[in-house]
């Protein structure tokens, strides 16, 4: 047999996917254009391929990152104008030999993660000089392995781990997420916080596709994923995304808040099960991803928190729908506001009240990254 399913247990809810019920006093949110960059119809020479992310700083100074880029951070001023790169590829202290994720810290200071070096780089908030480059966890070990930096907190800094997949005997695979404290020493004590289990994946004879022994792993489309964020109050929010059931957590562990939201499934159309398998050429892979993809999407594709205490959830949508809502919520579970964004518009960040992302170009196709102010 090719392949076989392995159902990862979850919390799980008879809430699934869909348009929030929300109050009817909940806010709209409403966007207005502060600037734009990266607009090769407007004259602009900086041009974007593919935005991997966004962090704001206290004074509304944008870092982005760009995977069609120079591996570089590009710093812009509150006003949309470029002030300088910060690093270069390379696989020295300072430099890139991966597009990493930026995060801004307490006090503005500036962290730049690689997710296949297992490599956290600090910037300092004054001129974003070097100030340290650090490999987290081991990468040669099996070991759960670093996945995402979760932001600097008193203790250290906060990381989701995932398990690491290891070929051999179905007993020894061990996928599962959870958050941890590394201290500023990069000591990593076993104290697990957060735990949740990965999406759904096929187990597959990796020998019958590549030529080479052993097995592979296929995460399913569609299927439920762990996620984390850190509030900008140090409280740690994860849940699964097949429904909007989140618990805020400190980082001594104790649960403070739960989010529990009603939501209404929105399937998989047929059209995107089979796209969701596209790549894939192994017929008989094929067939089993295809047949195990979920009925319904999961309720959110995506978290992330802004500096007033709020979480910010992008939800699944019907098929050829012209239009995403992001869901805004407060500690208590509460729903603040929505907001309609047209397909192509990406939000990545929100601070100061603005929001950040991009917006692909109707006639190149290529993403501007745009700040808007907003209100509700």
């Amino acid at each position: 047999m090719l392949s076989q399913i392995l159902e990862i247990g979850c919390i799980c809810v008879l809430i699934l996917a869909g348009t929030s019920t929300v109050n009817a006093q909940t806010g709209i949110v409403e966007f207005t254009e502060a600037y734009r960059i990266g607009d090769e119809g407007a004259g602009d020479s900086i041009l974007f391929g593919n935005v991997v992310s966004m962090a704001v700083d206290s004074q509304g100074r944008l870092y982005l990152t760009d995977f069609m880029g120079n591996k570089s951070i590009q710093l812009f001023s509150p006003d949309g104008v470029p002030i300088r790169e910060i690093g270069r590829e390379g696989g020295g202290p300072g430099e890139f030999e991966f597009t990493p994720t930026v995060h801004i810290g307490p006090g503005d200071t500036l962290y730049a993660w690689e997710t296949n070096k297992f490599r956290l780089t600090t910037f300092s908030p004054e001129n974003q000089s070097l100030v340290s480059s650090n490999t987290i966890g081991n990468p040669g070990s099996r070991d759960p392995r670093p996945l995402r930096f979760l932001g600097a907190v008193n203790q250290g800094y906060l990381m989701e781990f995932s398990g690491s997949y290891i070929p051999g005997s179905l007993v020894q695979y061990d996928m599962g997420h959870f958050a941890k404290v590394v201290t500023w020493d990069r000591n990593a004590p076993d104290d697990r916080m957060a735990q949740l289990p990965s999406a759904n994946y096929v187990v597959f004879d990796a020998s019958s596709i590549s030529g080479f022994s052993g097995s592979g792993v296929r995460f399913l489309p569609y299927s439920a994923r762990p996620n984390y964020v850190l509030s900008a109050d140090q409280i740690l929010y994860y849940g699964m995304s097949d429904a909007i059931q989140l618990t805020g957590t400190t980082l001594e562990g104790e649960d403070v808040h739960k989010i529990s939201l009603p939501h209404t499934p929105v399937p998989v159309s047929a059209s995107e099960r089979e796209s969701g398998a596209g790549r894939i050429q192994h017929e008989q892979l094929r067939k089993d991803v295809i047949a195990n993809i979920p009925e319904h999407k999961p309720a959110y594709a995506r978290l992330m928190s802004d500096d007033a205490g709020h979480i910010w959830m992008w939800l699944s949508k019907p098929e050829n729908e012209q239009t995403s809502t992001w869901l805004v919520v407060n500690a208590l579970g509460e729903t603040v506001a929505t907001a309609q964004v047209p397909d192509g518009m990406r939000l990545m960040a929100v601070r100061g009240g603005r929001a950040y992302g991009s917006q692909t170009d109707e006639n190149s196709g290529v993403p501007i990254v745009i700040a808007w102010e907003i209100s509700w």
